[in-house]
Formats: C-alpha cells, structure tokens, sequence
C-alpha cells in the first residue's frame, strides 16, 4: 500500500498488476486507511480529470469526495471496516464539480483490506460512473409511471391530468397540458398541421412549488396560440423541442404572459411534445425544469415522444362477448358488434380491433428454459446465434439481438425469480421474449461503463422498434419486436 501503512512483500507479477491497476483500469480504485482517509487512487478515469492527487491524498473520506448524503454514505463505508461484509454496486451520487455543473451517479464496491496475519489495513473502493445508467432507468421509471396511471378513462381532460401527475414532480417541475377545444368537446381532432388559430384548452397544470406556481393562464382558459413560439413550431411539423430559456429569446415577446410566467417560475428548459394519433393533432405538452433539475436534452426528447403517444390513444372498454366469426367477413362481424354494444357507450368512441388467426410454423419458434445465474447470459446469446444462423438472419440482425437478449435476460436475473424461458419468433417481425415468475415491473439494465463498450443507455429502445411487458397470474413476459429486414428478391 503506497503513502505510508503496512505491507506484504509482493512478487513482480503482482507488482505489475497493481501498477497498471492503478494506472490504466477504467474502474476507479480508491484506498483508505483505517481511519478512512484517502492513502491511494488511480487518477486515470474521467472521474478524476481537472482533480490533483494532492487534494485527495490525506483528507478524510467526507471532505475529500462531494457525496450527498455524505453521512450515510460515510457510515456505509465505514461498516464494510467494521465488519468484513463487502459493499456491492452501492449507488452513490456527488455534487457538480467546478466546471462540470451536474450531479454524477457511481456505483461504488468496497471491501476491507487485510494482511496475512488479520490486521485490518484500511478499504478498497471500486467505482464506476454511471451516471447516464441511472438517468436511463429514472426516465424508465417514469414511462413505467405513465403506463400504469394514464390512459385508464376516456375523459380526455382525466387523462391530461393523470399524466401531469405522473411527471411531477418526477420528470418535470411544471407540466402544462393544452387539447384541441374541438377534441374535449368529443369532435374529431384535426388532420396535422394544425390549422392557424385553432383554439386549445389547457386541460391540465402541474408544478413542484404546489399552488403558487405562477401561471400564463387559468386551467380550462381557451384561446389559440400566438405565433411562431416553439409550441406552435411543435404542433406544426409534429416535432419536438428542446430549449434552454432566457431573457432574450424573440419568440418571448409573441407571448407575453407565458413569457412572464416562465420569467417569474424561474424554470429554466423546456421540453415541447405535441400530442398526435394517426396523423391528427390531438394538442401539445410542454414539460419545463428549474435549476433543481438538470436541463432538459436531446436525450429526453425520445422518453417525451413515449410518454405523448401513451397519454392520449384513447382508453378501451373490454366487451363481454363477441359474435361467432369463422368464414364470415370482418366488416361484417365489426358492425354487428358495434350494433350490440352496451346501452350508455359512446358509439362515436370505442376501437374495435379484430383479426383473424392462422396456423404458425412451429420451425419459426424456438424455447429454451434458461438458468437463474450469470452463465445464462452466454448460453441464451449463443442460444440466439444458432437460432438466427438457421434462420439466415443478416449480421446487424444476429448482433442487435444478441445484445438484446443479453439485457432481458441480464434483468430477469437481478429483478426476476426462476424459473426463465427464453423465446423467439420469426414472423413479421422477429420477437424476442424472456419470461420469470416475478410480477414485479421491468427495471432494463444499461451497460456500465465498461460493459459493451460503455454505450448501455437505452439499449433496448435503441435497437429494438417495439418493447415492453405482458402480465399473467404466474408471472411476466418482457417481449421486444424488430423489423426484419427485406427478403432478397
């Protein structure tokens, strides 16, 4: 142990690795001594850019790394000294560094350092940055949120309100919901874009500060947008926009009491989502951070577009039952029972889904139960491969879906209870499925920062066009689906 301490006599071979330990791992290494003061560290991660070892080296834990919490996190460590009893992937967030301006999230392990005769020498900590991970699950857990409570009614101006309660305080500090007038009204929404001057409701309001959150205008106020404002940009082209929020913008001016609003709430980004189903506007969502968030990014606008497309599909009402249908034509089954709903439904209102089942071949499905440790990763990956070889999927297919299933399983191993069953399904698309015995909701993994290359966020989503998860009374499955791509001609 360098800086002073006991140690035992060390081989070159051993010597070596803990130099490059120290010097090359992309894992930071930090070691105390037994009054927990900092004795070593490997000061080549990013973590420790802009840091000198000399404002490290001899300082006690608690002044020497901005930990929040800096108590419990102390006092964690300092149980693993006590007592032997290592600490696994503690997360661990730290305030902004000068020049950084953002809170990081690393996932700490620690274990207690003795010699060969017992004596305690001090704790070794590995730390790994995984900052953008835990963003990626926030961000989930926040879809999760808005799945679960939004949507359960086909009062529109419920609906507005379930999702403002959904993102605030956990995404956004203030949420505004506005509606095409015409679409609470029950009229059918206007085909994008959105004419000039259509009138818009604000249909729901939210914010972190409670009732005295300022606001440009009352909930149930209609007017039409003044333009051009990034909202009315948004319900135009149907693209979201995010922004950072100033004095000096132009577009403050068109409006001058959402401008004043947004002046006097000190929010400080903006996220603007427009609301559409099949090619219609439906209205806008507008999502907006104080400096008690970090700013709102590029990375956020993919959750936006998710949370957007949930909120407002409509809600369904199961029906009891359903007319014989084998040989006669859908359109004629649809209108029957359309003309048996139940008395009080809405006829301008339900979907009506129906389709008609074939026979699958069964060489276009494969299953495999799976183990409950970390040795089904490999065998489900390489399960996939010959699966796909088979199949004569294409490379960037075999790759992508491989480290998909990677994930769903690597999450039904941590989150999920045995037993597992890989499955997959070559149709239109190809469907990967990982089913457990837990109900308990999804928590997808992304890459640390040295897993795969460091780029975990999102991975699902990324690579995969549709995901997500169905609920049995003995379980779960989490499915994704990808396009295949076209066959050779």
């Amino acid at each position: 142990m360098a800086h002073g301490g006991p140690s035992a006599p060390m081989g070159d071979a051993e010597a070596a690795i803990l130099r490059a330990l120290f010097t090359q791992s992309p894992v930071g290494l930090h070691v105390l001594d037994p009054d927990l003061r900092v004795v070593r560290v490997n000061m080549g991660t990013p973590a420790m850019r802009g840091v000198r070892p000399e404002d490290l080296l001899g300082r006690y834990f608690r002044d020497a790394y901005p930990v929040l919490r800096p108590d419990d996190v102390e006092g964690r460590v300092r149980r693993v000294l006590e007592t032997g009893v290592p600490l696994i992937e503690d997360v661990v967030r730290t305030r902004p560094r000068a020049g950084d301006g953002a809170e990081h999230s690393y996932s700490v392990s620690g274990f207690r350092l003795e010699d060969p005769e017992g004596t305690v020498l001090g704790v070794a900590l590995a730390v790994v940055d995984v900052t953008e991970r835990e963003k990626g699950r926030a961000r989930l857990r926040v879809l999760n949120t808005v799945r679960d409570r939004v949507g359960r009614t086909l009062d529109v101006v419920v609906t507005c309100e379930e999702l403002v309660g959904a993102l605030v305080p956990a995404f956004a500090d203030v949420v505004v919901v506005e509606v095409v007038d015409d679409v609470v009204r029950g009229d059918d929404p206007p085909l994008c874009p959105l004419p000039r001057g259509t009138p818009l409701r604000r249909a729901a309001f939210g914010s972190s500060a409670g009732r005295g959150q300022p606001q440009a205008y009352p909930v149930g106020d209609v007017r039409s947008l003044p333009d051009p404002t990034p909202y009315t940009q948004a319900l135009s082209d149907l693209r979201p926009r995010v922004l950072r929020l100033h004095a000096g913008l132009p577009w403050l001016g068109t409006d001058p009491a959402r401008a004043e609003a947004i002046r006097a709430s000190g929010v400080q980004t903006l996220l603007t989502v427009p609301l559409t189903l099949r090619g219609a506007v439906l209205g806008l969502v507008s999502l907006y951070r104080t400096k008690r968030m970090e700013p709102f990014t590029e990375d956020d606008v993919e959750i936006g577009l998710q949370l957007a497309d949930h909120s407002l599909a409509g809600g369904s009402t199961p029906l009891g039952g359903a007319p014989p249908g084998r040989g006669r034509p859908l359109q004629e089954l649809c209108d029957e029972i359309m003309y048996t709903l139940p008395a009080g439904v809405d006829r301008a209102v339900p979907m009506l889904l129906l389709a008609r089942t074939r026979p699958f071949p069964p060489d276009r499905v494969a299953a495999w139960p799976l183990g409950d440790d970390t040795t089904a990763v490999a065998t489900a990956r390489a399960f996939v491969r010959d699966r796909l070889a088979v199949w004569g999927a294409d490379e960037d297919t075999a790759f992508n879906t491989e480290l998909i299933v990677s994930e769903l399983v690597t999450n039904a191993i941590r989150y999920g209870s045995p037993p597992m069953r890989l499955r997959l399904i070559n149709d239109r698309m190809l469907t990967c499925e990982v089913r457990d015995t837990s109900p308990a909701s999804p928590h997808l993994l992304h890459a640390r920062t040295v897993d795969e290359g460091g780029r975990g966020l999102f991975i699902i989503a990324q690579l995969a066009d549709m995901w997500g998860t169905r609920y049995a009374e003995d379980g779960k499955t989490i499915w994704t689906e990808q396009a295949l791509p076209p066959s050779p001609a």
